[in-house]
């Protein structure tokens, strides 16, 4: 077998139904592109020598020969070999790095549009130059995409002396935050001749955005990508524009970007005027309820839901009726948010709280994500939660996925070390392949079966042992946590048994280079979340480079402390620090956080005899008006509602039981949860058909009315008789309200009898409001409406409570006793709640200020170093060499030991992560070996384990593993389901997402046109003649008798919409009414195109550019608009399963009927606001004035929920055009021409 067969059977072997022979007909496309591979190959190591004796001219030539058969229609596939070869010699001659034949691979496989999967240290850097140069020869630009800005700039610095050998340009562009000094611009170019002072910019020429967009070769963020697109289609000139078409993107990390980020939509948003005093309210709130007890905790979903114990707390606590009455749902959304922030979301594992911020833990790398923020209030509760200075929420002003945003592209391909186990979702949703690239070298890493025990102790005692004996041996092992918690556990044991170890993870990440260089040293022990999985190369024997720089850095700190008398290294004073805080905190939790423990454990006590006290009291309450209300057939009917009642208390009480039993098994709950719900069901249908039998009325069936009521005013839009339906509900409600005050009145006349008139004016009021006003559909009035109501009904409601509470005193005297010193141990919690708070928020405000005394003095050091290399050359120089020889003998004895051996503490829900850290060790042809220890008490097995590998473990002796490639499948097995479920989520994320993309583009196209002064007069035709044809079909439509027709409506629409007089006969008098109609449309459409001309002749050029401006306003404040209720949409489109409704289905009909009435209102506003135009001396253009804008990344709360911050973008503003310079009165009208006063348009702000 020669080497091009060898290398073929190699590529089979990795890519699954490539293997055997039969594959050539089950999989025949495949097999096919992978022998097209080493084809290419072949020609390409043939073309090399022809290539090699080209002088750079003569190579310049032949690119400008090829870009030029290119963009004369040649097919790009045709100069492939030429490409690659002159690509690959450019890169020898210029960077001393030649591709080898499986990087050469890896470039044909971008190429066509695929993801290549190229293991840890195999050059995908130098991969990308081969299909990036190719696809840049067609002149539309070509993007690299990176996962931070260092990469971007770093790739373009070091990768550019190839592109300018051979004549193409390249740039890169970073966010606007990273824009710290003055000099800098979002953008550079790749430019040898420039020398800055500052080296880290060493050949990095400052340019604008849209010049790095015209280079041939653009490096950046996918999220960069993405905000520059929104913020394009935001644009209000066509030269503020900055991207180009979108024609060939290489992603690195392709999995990260549009698998791990696939939920995160971009999103540019600008602050809503919400209060945050509620998420404190709230909080207070949620930490008084009991878990199980008050609400039911679903980890598998990630939801929380309130008991009926729980509701009745809350509404107790707030002092409101009824939480679920429809007018208190931001409420309930609030107190959700809340418990999800108290039971999901644990500091120092999904968070950590810094500089009084908190800041997200990315799940899969274990960095800090500082400026990212969970959506739908959830970051505000958790703020709320640490006791935090509450940010507000944000309004949405444009968005896209990452789906979306990267299908736009013509082309898309990436590169990563671990796509095959996601390679069914890459392909359904991207239509992308993956090929696995073989290594250059042979992989040697052993990887062990899964070692598993019964609990977590057990499994962290069995690593502590193995990382002991590997230790003493010299083996240096990194340890994989999947928290900051856990990698802190694992360190305090590794102390007690006196062996050294570094700890890296999302609290320390300065410290990542550091930490990871010396990973690979004799006897070194590294503990790392998984964030150690990318982006550092771990050398064996440490990497000498870095360690020399970390010990220069170290001198440099060492020579300012000493003048200011501190000789303590930088670390040891960060561990002093972050030590004393930890003790305060220790003490502040012993002492009022104790006293705290014990009162809540004291309101519980109350709460229960409360609960008790209360289930009694309405027992004896609901009796009693039942006995005399039910004609004195009582006792008939009193043992089948007993029985009824005590079956269903049986089985809830056996619900309640096995629930705590069973808590982690909740499959395990159907059957009994059936059971009880069809016990409760009989029992209530029981007791309500002898409501309804005898007319008896409680404040329950109240509220039900009230309810149907909100629920009919929030969904006005939808209704067709809203007059008719309204009158309904109104009776109802008055029916019921006399009905229970009858039976108030008949049944505890003797103990309410003076509270009756207070009530029954209160009644009368309520009943009298509801009666005077017809709810119409205009959103003003709706909200009057929906105030005054509210206040009404709570007077009402407060008679009510006021009435009962003097009935319950006469089935119990002491309850309102007990209710006091129940009210009495809450405040005083609060009180004690909110020292608590206090004392920690100055622990750590005092950590901080400290602590960062220390970081600012670092960072000033590692900036002079980087900022001037040569100062501290000699210093840097003398360490290197010390430490290159030692290097040479610990890398040569650590092969010898099996080089580093990993030990991944816990499996993680996708099997990919578990891959990137397995893929630390065995690099680039080095030994290594991997293996996992779990326990029963891991998350993943606790949920999605299943019960047969639960019942195994059940058997085992304590301290006693497992060990067998069963079991390891079974492990896999489960990471398959949480990965499936995963899938389902982001598959169901953009079905959503698709809804809202074809809106985008239809917005877009329509933005685009305009912006380019493109068909304006074709959309203004088009909405004269849709707003014409709408308002006949509305009212005279001639489907219905002519009598029918609303003439009177028709006359006010295009009166108060567009000030015009229409006048109309009297239509009796007509003889043939549809031609009639006809031409009375003729007329009007012509009425509207007439005083367009009008206003065009008078304005004169200066007409079109006010069109333009028109348009842009009104198109960017409806989509404003409209997103906004989009997001309220999506946030509760869920709750559609329970009306036997698909989500997805109601979502899109919903969203159709906005997206319709949104185009309405646009071609209504633009129209009026044309026809409206005043002329003045001097027509002025309003010049808009760019809001200053939030850039956040954002995630839908259904979907779990992530969001970033990015600084906002300095907008380069060209010369205002003159403006009047005449003093306008505010209450005059805007001489913009929009009609209103200039105080509430142009002068709004002044």
């Amino acid at each position: 077998m020669d080497y091009y067969e060898n290398l073929l059977s190699r590529l089979k072997l990795l890519n699954p139904g490539t293997k055997i022979f039969i594959s050539k007909i089950l999989n025949r496309e495949k097999v096919l592109f992978l022998e097209k591979l080493i084809e290419y190959l072949k020609k390409i190591n043939e073309k090399e020598q022809e290539v090699k004796l080209l002088s750079r001219d003569e190579m310049l030539k032949k690119v400008e020969e090829i870009k030029k058969l290119i963009r004369d229609g040649e097919p790009i596939d045709n100069f492939i070999v030429d490409i690659f070869a002159l690509v690959r010699e450019a890169a020898r001659r210029t960077l001393n790095m030649r591709h080898f034949d499986v990087q050469i691979i890896g470039g044909l496989v971008l190429h066509y549009g695929k993801i290549a999967e190229m293991a840890t240290g195999e050059g995908k850097t130098l991969v990308a130059t081969l299909p990036l140069f190719l696809n840049a020869l067609k002149g539309e630009g070509c993007h690299l995409v990176t996962v931070n800005d260092y990469l971007a700039k770093r790739d373009t610095q070091w990768m550019g002396p190839i592109y300018h050998y051979l004549g193409l340009s390249c740039a890169c562009i970073v966010a606007y935050k990273e824009l710290k000094d003055k000099y800098t611009l979002p953008a550079f170019k790749f430019d040898p001749t420039y020398l800055p002072p500052d080296s880290r910019f060493l050949y990095l020429k400052p340019i604008s955005r849209k010049e790095a967009y015209l280079c041939d070769i653009t490096y950046g963020t996918a999220s960069e990508f993405g905000f520059d697109y929104l913020r394009d289609n935001m644009a209000v000139r066509k030269e503020d524009q900055v991207q180009r078409g979108l024609n060939y993107a290489i992603i690195d990390e392709v999995d990260s970007i549009l698998i791990d980020e696939a939920r995160t939509p971009l999103i540019i948003s600008g602050p809503s005027e919400e209060s945050p005093s509620l998420y404190y309210e709230v909080d207070k709130l949620v930490r008084k309820l009991v878990k199980e007890k008050d609400y039911i905790v679903d980890e598998e979903n990630q939801t929380v839901t309130l008991t009926e114990e729980g509701i009745k707390k809350c509404e107790k606590l707030l002092n409101i009726g009824n939480l679920y009455d429809g007018t208190h749902t931001e409420l309930i959304h609030h107190i959700n948010q809340a418990l999800r922030a108290h039971n999901f979301f644990k500091r120092d594992k999904e968070y950590v709280v810094k500089d009084g911020q908190v800041i997200i833990v990315d799940e899969f790398t274990g960095r800090l994500m500082p400026g990212r923020r969970w959506s739908d209030g959830l970051h505000q509760a958790i703020e709320a939660k640490e006791g935090l200075k509450i940010e507000s929420e944000n309004q949405t002003l444009a968005t896209i996925s990452y789906q979306n945003y990267f299908k736009l592209y013509k082309k898309i391909a990436g590169m990563t070390g671990t796509a095959l186990t996601e390679a069914l979702e890459f392909k359904e949703i991207y239509n992308l392949d993956v090929i696995v690239i073989p290594t250059n070298k042979p992989l040697r890493r052993i990887e062990y079966d899964d070692e598993i025990y019964a609990t977590e102790k057990e499994k962290f005692n069995a690593i502590v042992k193995e990382i002991e004996e590997l230790y003493k041996i010299g083996r240096p092992v990194l340890v994989g946590t999947i928290s900051i918690e856990k990698a802190e556990k694992l360190s305090k044991l590794l102390e007690r048994k006196n062996i050294p170890h570094k700890v890296l993870h999302g609290k320390n990440h300065e410290q990542e280079a550091a930490i990871i260089a010396q990973a690979g040293k004799l006897k070194a022990v590294t503990i790392a979340t998984q964030m150690a999985g990318r982006g550092v190369d771990i050398i064996l024997g440490g990497n000498p480079e870095i360690i020399a720089r970390e010990e220069t850095l170290k001198i440099l700190w060492s020579k300012k402390r000493e003048k200011k008398g501190v000789k303590k290294e930088y670390i040891d004073l960060i561990n002093e620090i972050e030590e004393r805080y930890k003790k305060k905190q220790e003490e502040i939790e012993k002492t009022i956080g104790n006293n705290l423990k014990e009162l809540k454990e004291k309101i519980k006590n109350i709460e229960k005899v409360l609960y008790e006290k209360e289930k009694q009291i309405k027992e004896n309450f609901e009796r009693e008006i039942f006995e005399k209300n039910l004609l004195g057939q009582f006792s008939k009917y009193l043992p089948k509602l007993e029985k009824l009642k005590n079956i269903y208390e049986e089985n809830n009480e056996k619900l309640q039981k096995l629930t705590e039993k069973f808590k982690d098994s909740p499959e395990r709950l159907k059957e009994i949860k059936e059971i009880t719900g069809k016990s409760y069901r009989e029992y209530i249908n029981f007791k309500n058909s002898l409501k309804k039998r005898f007319e008896i009325w409680t404040k329950e069936d109240i509220e039900e009315k009230r309810n149907h009521l909100i629920s009919f005013i929030e969904n006005l839009s939808q209704e067709k008789e809203i007059s008719k339906t309204y009158n309904l509900i109104v009776e109802e409600i008055k029916n019921t309200i006399l009905g229970y005050f009858k039976i108030l009145e008949r049944t505890f006349k003797e103990i309410i009898g003076l509270d009756m008139e207070n009530l029954n004016k209160r009644i009368t009021k309520y009943i009298e409001f509801l009666s005077e006003n017809q709810v119409v559909f205009d959103e003003k009035f709706l909200l009057e409406f929906k105030n005054k109501e509210y206040q009404i009904y709570k007077n009402l409601e407060n008679a009510f409570i006021e009435i009962e509470k003097k009935i319950f005193e006469k089935y119990s005297p002491e309850y309102p006793q007990i209710e006091k010193e129940y009210e009495k141990v809450v405040r005083e919690y609060e009180k004690i709640q909110n020292k608590y708070m206090e004392e920690l928020n100055i622990a750590r405000e005092n950590y901080e200020k400290e602590k960062s005394q220390y970081e600012e003095e670092w960072k000033k050091i590692k900036e002079e170093m980087e900022k001037s290399p040569e100062e501290f050359k000699e210093i840097y120089e003398q360490l290197l060499e010390k430490y290159k020889k030692p290097w040479e003998e610990e890398h040569k004895k650590v092969v010898e030991l099996g080089g580093l051996h990993i030990i991944g503490s816990e499996r993680y829900e996708a099997r990919r992560i578990d891959n990137q850290l397995k893929g630390r060790a065995g690099r680039q042809g080095d030994p290594g070996s991997s293996k996992f220890y779990l326990s029963m008490e891991d998350d993943l097995l606790r949920i999605f384990g299943g019960e047969r590998l639960k019942v195994i473990m059940g058997k085992l002796p304590e301290g006693e593993k497992i060990t067998h490639p069963l079991i390891t499948k079974m492990i896999n097995n489960a990471q398959k389901k949480v990965e499936a479920r995963n899938f389902e989520i982001r598959k169901n994320l953009l079905e959503f997402d698709n809804v809202l993309n074809e809106q985008r583009n239809i917005i877009y196209t329509m933005r685009q046109d305009i912006l380019e002064n493109r068909n304006i007069d074709e959309y203004l035709k088009e909405y004269i003649y849709e707003i014409v044809e709408s308002a006949f079909n509305e009212y005279l439509d001639e489907r219905i008798k002519p009598y029918m027709w609303n003439i009177e409506g028709f006359v006010r629409y295009f009166k108060t919409k567009f000030g015009l007089n229409i006048e109309i006969e009297n239509i009796e008098n007509i003889q043939n009414l549809l031609s009639w109609r006809d031409s009375l449309k003729e007329k009007i459409k012509n009425l509207f195109f007439s005083i367009i001309e009008e206003k065009e002749k008078q304005i004169g050029d200066f007409f079109a550019e006010l069109k333009r401006f028109l348009f842009l306003q009104v198109i960017d404040n409806r989509w404003k608009a409209h997103l906004r209720a989009m997001d309220e949409l999506r946030e509760g489109i869920s709750l559609r399963v329970y009306a036997q409704k698909d989500p997805i289905i109601a979502y899109k009909h919903e969203s159709f009927q906005y997206f319709n009435e949104m185009l309405k209102a646009i071609r209504e506003e633009i129209i009026s606001n044309l026809l409206r135009i005043q002329v003045t001396e001097k027509v002025v253009l309003k010049q808009r004035e760019i809001d200053r804008k939030e850039f956040l990344h954002k995630q839908y709360d259904q979907f779990a929920t992530t969001k970033e911050e990015i600084e906002p973008v300095p907008i380069e503003r060209k010369s205002n055009i003159p403006l009047k310079t005449q003093k306008i009165g505010r209450n005059q009208p805007c001489p913009c021409g929009s009609g209103k006063k200039y105080k509430h348009c142009c002068g709004k702000n002044v």
